[in-house]
């Protein structure tokens, strides 16, 4: 914890300000994505989390993530409720990652962690045509995510297992060829550093990669250096709780921190 608000103060001490920027192509992203306005659609899915904050029911959940240790998969039991409470994404993470979207547009999006579809479902409201693809290693999480989804009229392409096996067996990345995913699970240094370099030839020029809780631990802390400093990673966009990759082959090297 003392850890986390070190780097929290170094980070806002370090923040941007947009007077700074020199970088069109940043400060439009600023302007446009990072300071507009709370969303309608965030509204809706506010109003989705309520309800499910209340469900009681409860949930035997799998773990193959960090928190699984050197065990393999671990199984706890708890109330739907305390888990969306306590690990779906607040509102003003979820409206910028559908601000985002809604400003690139893009065309094949992966998701890594489905949960309950909350974040799943900020993005995709945002879409108009693109391609929604979301991976959720706990059956349980991922038929309560489905049936969210079709409450609210969206279709995603859902995938239910470990990351690694269904990149293997049933996603072809080299078919695929997202140009924007979502990395927001099993959030250890290997994992994250594993994802990044199997999906880097498979993304197309202009391609985004946003990753959440770069902070979360030494391990994560150490990946998210690494990857913005990775020579195709162009433009890194550094808002503490989420980093952002833009591959822009082209463009010269920049690294920024904002605050979200």
């Amino acid at each position: 914890m003392i850890r986390l608000i070190r780097d929290y103060l170094f980070h806002r001490w370090a923040c941007k300000s947009v007077y700074s920027l020199h970088s069109p192509f940043v400060f439009d992203w600023h302007q446009e994505v990072l300071r507009a306005d709370l969303s309608k659609e965030g509204a809706k899915v506010e109003a989705l989390r309520k309800e499910l904050i209340r469900d009681q029911r409860q949930m035997q959940i799998q773990d193959f993530g960090a928190g699984s240790g050197d065990k393999g998969p671990s199984a706890a039991t708890q109330s739907l409720g305390s888990l969306v409470r306590k690990a779906s994404r607040r509102r003003k993470s979820g409206d910028f990652l559908y601000r985002f979207c809604k400003y690139y547009q893009p065309s094949i999006c992966l998701e890594f962690g489905t949960h309950v579809g909350i974040s799943s479902l900020y993005q995709m409201f945002a879409l108009e045509g693109g391609e929604f693809h979301t991976m959720e290693g706990d059956p349980g999480f991922a038929e309560i995510a489905k049936s969210n989804f079709e409450a609210f009229g969206q279709k995603a392409h859902q995938y239910v297992g470990e990351f690694d096996s269904i990149l293997q067996n049933e996603i072809s990345l080299v078919d695929l060829r997202p140009d924007y995913v979502f990395i927001d699970g099993n959030h250890t240094y290997e994992a994250t550093l594993r994802y990044f370099h199997l999906l880097l030839p498979h993304m197309p020029d202009e391609s985004i990669l946003v990753f959440d809780d770069i902070y979360w631990s030494d391990g994560m802390k150490k990946a998210w250096s690494e990857i913005n400093a990775h020579p195709e990673v162009s433009v890194s966009l550094d808002l503490f709780e989420l980093g952002i990759c833009f591959l822009r082959r082209k463009q010269a090297k920049e690294h920024f921190r904002f605050r979200l």
